[in-house]
Parts: structure tokens; C-alpha cells; sequence
């Protein structure tokens, strides 16, 4: 696939979302996608200068003041790199070690894997997430309102447990610098 001028922000991130998912097949199920892998080597020297003027051009374009990206393979990272600015005000350089917010980019990764235990039998939508006999049990104390001992995996994955709103508490909204553009 070779990306133009017209690499939209969602096309971005269907692309990260599908390598992201990557690492959560199976080595089995790699073979059967590639029963042939091709060797994997590092990008060469223009590949990554390549890389960096896509980073840079989508950066510029929505106003993204840092970028990380690694590529991995069967478990290992082959590239790792990072653009631009984790602190503006001191001009600190962003590294690919540095943490960003990923917001909402991790659900459909949870739910690759969540779908992948269910389809191994190793859990169901319904299965419930917090109180004794459940997923998480204790773990993270009792739960503190009434009916989150019921709240199952359907619930979280779609959204319907309730209880929470996106209002000015949520912590997505806290640092309104740090979210990006639509």
C-alpha cells in the first residue's frame, strides 16, 4: 500500500489499529497468513527517511506536536523511531520510551483480544468483571455501587454498563491541549 498526500488521520489509525493487532495472533496463525514469512530485516537508511517524512507531513497536517511508531515481528521490535516534541515549552525531543495518551485507540485492540479468548472458550460475553467469582474479582476492592457486581464483558465492550459520563471530571477531558484534533 503506498501512502499519498491524501493519508487521512482515520486511515492512520486503521493502520495502526490492524498492526497493533498484529502481535495478538498466534505464531500459528501468522504461519497460516504467511506460511512463507519473508526475512525480516530493519528499514534501510532511505525506507526510514521515508518513514520520517510521512510522520512529519501527518504531524504538520493535524498539528501533532509528537509521534512514536515500532514495528515489531514474531515478538521482536525490528524499528522503533519518534518525532517531534515531548515538552514544547523545554524543547524536549520525544523518544520512542516516552508515554503518550492513547485514548480511545486502545479499545479496538481490547476487543481483538477479548474476541480471540471467547473464540479459545477461555471466556464469554457474559462473564461478569468485578466482585467475587468474577474476572477481576477483589482485586481492585469491593465493588462500590450498586449493580457493578453484574457488569459483564458485553457491557464494557458495548458500552452499556452505565455509571459514567463524559463530562468535565472525565480524565480524557482534564488536559484539553492534549487531545488531538478531529
Amino acid at each position: 500500500m503506498r501512502l499519498g498526500r491524501d493519508f487521512r488521520r482515520r486511515d492512520f489509525v486503521k493502520l495502526a489499529a490492524g498492526a497493533g493487532a498484529l502481535p495478538l495472533l498466534s505464531s500459528t496463525a501468522l504461519a497460516q497468513l504467511a506460511p512463507n514469512p519473508p526475512s525480516i530485516r530493519p528499514p534501510s537508511p532511505a525506507e526510514r527517511g521515508a518513514m520520517a517524512r510521512l510522520a512529519h507531513s501527518f504531524m504538520d497536517k493535524y498539528g501533532v506536536p509528537a509521534l512514536s511508531v515500532a514495528i515489531g515481528y514474531a515478538g521482536t521490535i525490528v524499528h522503533e523511531d519518534a518525532f517531534g516534541l515531548a515538552d514544547i515549552e523545554r524543547n524536549e525531543a520525544v523518544t520512542p520510551r516516552h508515554l503518550f495518551r492513547i485514548a480511545s485507540v486502545s479499545k479496538m485492540i481490547t476487543s481483538v483480544t477479548i474476541f480471540r479468548l471467547i473464540e479459545e472458550n477461555r471466556l464469554k460475553l457474559a462473564d461478569r468483571v468485578f466482585g467475587r467469582g468474577a474476572l477481576l474479582g477483589t482485586d481492585y476492592g469491593q465493588p462500590n455501587s450498586a449493580g457493578s457486581d453484574q457488569i459483564t464483558l458485553e457491557h464494557l465492550l458495548t458500552h452499556t454498563a452505565g455509571g459514567w459520563s463524559n463530562d468535565d471530571r472525565d480524565p480524557m477531558f482534564t488536559h484539553p491541549r492534549m487531545v488531538m484534533p478531529s
